[in-house]
């Protein structure tokens, strides 16, 4: 058994237990550029500051939590970023996004979606965040069942296909008296994607879960900001409401984020952290915008969207002018 702390819940209900990620950081590195707002004018090198709040949103994924500190000072030239190889650009579908529980069992508000590579969940929770009555629905695409991540499990049946059933244990760090149980059901909903079900609580039998997963519905959601055109071989990293990521799982440096914005921003070259290289109007998908090309090899370029908002793009380094426009016409909202 294992000390459960105040964020136990979130982590517990991912496919494995695990360090801060990739996926993590390219996550907060999302919520930071989310929470930038241009400075005031400074010709040419500019100031900027990282809000911790950010950070520790997008850490909350797993139950860790990333500060971030305050930097200041004049922007410098910075080595060029690395690539492992040339870019091909294809169209990129968001993996499917888990069912949801209909009804919401009494007691339990819904949750928003969350993932790292590889999966995505959603969580139901009571109001008061000591109670142990939780639910968790994931889907997996990267073999994360019970069998590949060191668990404990038997093998069973749910719904006519293979399924496992996982009995986990773990203390309760505000009262090591007090031991944390959950229970998991998963089985293969569609070829190479597996449904995690996990019921704490009242919910921690195999009875229970197999009750929950009869309620399972497909679902309407969909991420509020997409990207439809990435590298081929690249997959979502992180997400929050407005903000995605998608990136280079065998070079987790290579990145593309997206992130709403109100309407373009104003001496858009102004506001970077980099200096810029040189800025060239775009325009994408019928709306007006901006690219910039950073000292550093990377890319940020902003556009309008059809209902009047905006919407920021950064990429790593490896991109041509004219992908990064294509990946830019690629992004569309929900």
């Amino acid at each position: 058994m294992t000390d459960l702390n105040e964020f136990t819940v979130l982590r517990d209900y991912g496919p494995s237990a695990s360090p801060p990620s990739e996926a993590v950081l390219a996550s907060a590195r999302a919520d930071l550029m989310a929470e930038l707002s241009p400075p005031t004018a400074k010709p040419r090198k500019t100031r900027f500051s990282l809000r911790i709040a950010a950070a520790v949103a997008a850490a909350l994924v797993i139950g860790t939590v990333v500060a971030v500190g305050q930097f200041g000072g004049d922007t410098t030239e910075v080595p060029r970023a690395e690539n492992s190889g040339p870019v091909r650009l294809v169209e990129f579908r968001t993996p499917p996004l888990p069912p949801e529980l209909n009804p919401v069992p009494d007691g339990l508000d819904a949750g928003g979606l969350t993932g790292e590579p590889g999966w995505i969940g959603r969580f139901y929770s009571p109001p008061d965040p000591r109670a142990h009555d939780r639910i968790g629905v994931l889907v997996s695409w990267r073999g994360h069942n019970p069998q590949n991540i060191d668990e404990d499990h038997r093998e069973t049946t749910y719904d006519g296909k293979k399924a496992f059933v996982a009995e986990l244990e773990a203390f309760d760090g505000a009262d090591p008296s007090k031991i944390y149980r959950t229970v998991r059901l998963s089985w293969e909903s569609a070829p190479g994607a597996w449904t995690i079900l996990s019921g704490s609580g009242r919910f921690a039998s195999e009875k229970a879960v197999r009750a929950l997963a009869d309620t399972l519905v497909a679902t309407t959601d969909e991420l509020e900001l997409s990207i439809g055109v990435a590298p081929a071989g690249w997959e979502l990293a992180a997400f929050k409401p407005g903000v995605t990521t998608v990136l280079d799982p065998a070079s987790p440096d290579r990145e593309l984020t997206v992130s709403l914005r109100d309407g373009l921003v104003e001496d858009f070259a102004e506001g970077t952290m980099v200096l810029v290289e040189r800025s060239v109007p775009v325009t994408i998908n019928g709306g007006r915008g901006e690219l910039l090309a950073l000292t550093d090899g990377t890319w940020m370029l902003q556009a309008l969207l059809p209902d009047g908002r905006a919407f920021l793009l950064q990429a790593s380094g490896g991109f041509t002018q004219q992908q990064v426009v294509e990946v830019a016409e690629g992004v569309h909202t929900a």
